[in-house]
Order: C-alpha cells, then structure tokens, then sequence
C-alpha cells in the first residue's frame, strides 16, 4: 500500500505545468536613439535553456543580446523554473513597429510567443508615459561638471558587462 501511495506521489511531482512564453518590451514608448528592453520569459514546464527563434525588424540596432538568466523554484515539492532572454535595442527610425513573436522548441513542440508592439517617436517628441507607470525621468549633465555635454543635454545610456573572478564565492571570503 505504502509503495502504491509513493509511486503516485511521484507520478505527481513528475508532471510539470505546461510552458508558457511571454514576450515584452519596456518601455514600449521611445524616442529615436533611445534604447529599450526587449524580454522573452519562458516560464514552467521544466524548461533549461531555452534558445527562442527571435526576427528583429532592420529598424532596431542590437546593443546587447542576447542576456539569459533562469531561475528555479522549489515550493512544498512543486518545482518552477522560469528562463528569461534580454536584448537591449536602440531605435534607428520613428513609427510604430511589431516585433513577430519568438518562437521555442519545446520537447519536440514548438511554442509561440505574442508579438510586441513598439512606438518610436521623433528624436524631438517626449514619449508618452502610460498610466500607473513611475518612469524615473532620465539624469541630464550638470554644464560644471561634464564640459563634453551642454547644460541639459541627455548623457548617452552607458552599458556594463562585468566578469567576476572566482566563480564560486565563500561565506566571510575576503
């Protein structure tokens, strides 16, 4: 009885959540020359690794990417694992433009994700904020204390990829 009991407990655990994808873009509003987050989430179904099928329109400049990044959760036995792609992309053009939505080969299934909507506006026009959205307002060089800038001109975005040696860290390590 008891061995019946642990195989069907087992059978349980076993079979994951169905795999869902989730393409974004934040924020969805930008100024030519700006930049934006472009993010897919692959989220359950036991999923590692996965490597999306993504078609970027010409008018979007890749300034970083792909980033991954996975995590796995394991709550009163029920694992979760989510996968996460990021591109950082700079618009080159105005208007409103669709990024198809990416796709994911999944144990011999392939997963579609939504297209995303992006709206670039002229490099002179102030994006709109969408409601409930706490944008902080961009950083804008002092004149004293930057001579390369003029007095409220936008510093460019600046990107940092850092490599950390060693690649296993220790309690109280120096």
């Amino acid at each position: 009885m008891l061995l019946l009991l642990l195989a069907a407990g087992a059978a349980c655990s076993a079979r994951a959540e169905e795999p869902t994808l989730l393409a974004e873009a934040l924020p969805s509003t930008v100024r030519v020359g700006e930049t934006f987050v472009y993010r897919i989430t692959v989220a359950g179904g036991g999923v590692r690794n996965p490597t999306p099928t993504v078609n970027l329109p010409s008018t979007f400049q890749i300034i970083s990417g792909p980033n991954s990044s996975m995590s796995i959760e394991v709550i009163n036995g029920r694992m979760t694992s989510r996968s996460t792609i990021s591109y950082t992309l700079r618009a080159t053009r105005s208007g409103k433009w669709t990024i198809p939505g990416p796709e994911v080969r999944i144990k011999r299934k392939v997963l579609r994700g939504n297209p995303v909507e992006i709206t670039v506006r002229g490099a002179g026009a102030a994006p709109s904020q969408q409601p409930g959205s706490s944008k902080t307002p961009r950083r804008t060089a002092p004149s004293a204390t930057s001579p390369t800038f003029a007095p409220g001109e936008e510093m460019p975005d600046i990107f940092l990829k850092v490599d950390v040696e060693p690649g296993e860290v220790y309690l109280q390590q120096p």
